[in-house]
């Protein structure tokens, strides 16, 4: 069984996948979503499936199945997210999208611990059967939703209030940390933009000096080309270095 529910835990819409997952019964489960004018999609492997969403649209190019990737916001569940790639994440983890609430997208984990314990007895029941009890353990399921909702609902609006301000503290303390990389940054690039034109200064006297020795040495020749790498060096880091600079000021 795959399960359709909302943020809370209720269960919307279930469907029989018989012999196992794919994206047609996502897609089922995609267009209830839809017809419910629904703003998330979650789904565990949606970095997968909203490609295909996608190709369903343009291939049948019907503007019924367009509205699927057009008016719906693909939602990666936070923790199978951690899973991913960064980029993964980044593209369409959806718990810090607006309009999210700080959503895990795990709800649906939550209702799957709970059906799977019918599991060992429904295996051995016909499928007529089967679907009843199932059926009837889904209702009970949002029973128990429904007559919790309230305190529900209060618990996750005080749990809100906390983390706003949990996490503007612990923006405004990342935000010191960053200022003072920043500072420190800064004072590093100044510090070898100094070195570099000292560098532009002294050495070509020094180059100068050696070019006035008749014989000069393998040592000194070392020297002097060691010299003239660090020549060339200053003269393409400083420009990288004022930009810096410019920047971070």
């Amino acid at each position: 069984m795959v399960f359709c529910t909302c943020r809370q835990g209720v269960l919307w819409r279930a469907l029989d996948m018989d012999k196992g997952e794919s994206y047609r019964h996502i897609l089922y489960l995609h267009n209830f979503a839809l017809q419910q004018q629904f703003k998330f999609f979650c789904y565990d492997v949606v970095c997968n499936y909203w490609p295909f969403a996608k190709d369903v649209g343009t291939k049948l190019e019907t503007e019924d199945f367009k509205k699927h990737t057009e008016e719906m916001v693909p939602f990666l569940s936070r923790f199978h997210g951690k899973t991913h790639t960064m980029f993964c994440q980044l593209l369409y983890g959806g718990h810090w999208t607006t309009g999210a609430a700080s959503t895990t997208g795990e709800t649906t984990e939550q209702s799957n611990s709970k059906m799977s314990r019918y599991g060992s007895t429904t295996k051995h029941m016909s499928n007529p059967n089967r679907w009843d009890h199932l059926t009837d353990g889904m209702i009970y399921w949002n029973q128990e939703k429904e007559c919790g909702m309230a305190k529900q609902l209060a618990k996750f609006y005080n749990a809100a209030l906390d983390d706003s301000t949990r996490h503007d503290k612990e923006f405004e303390k990342q935000k010191q940390k960053w200022l003072e990389e920043i500072r420190y940054q800064l004072s590093a690039a100044r510090e070898k933009l100094l070195v570099a034109r000292q560098t532009m200064d002294e050495i070509p006297f020094k180059l100068k000096k050696l070019l006035q020795i008749k014989s000069p040495t393998q040592k000194l020749r070392d020297f002097a080309l060691v010299q003239s790498n660090k020549l060339r060096a200053a003269e393409t880091i400083i420009p990288l270095l004022q930009s810096a600079v410019v920047i971070l000021d």
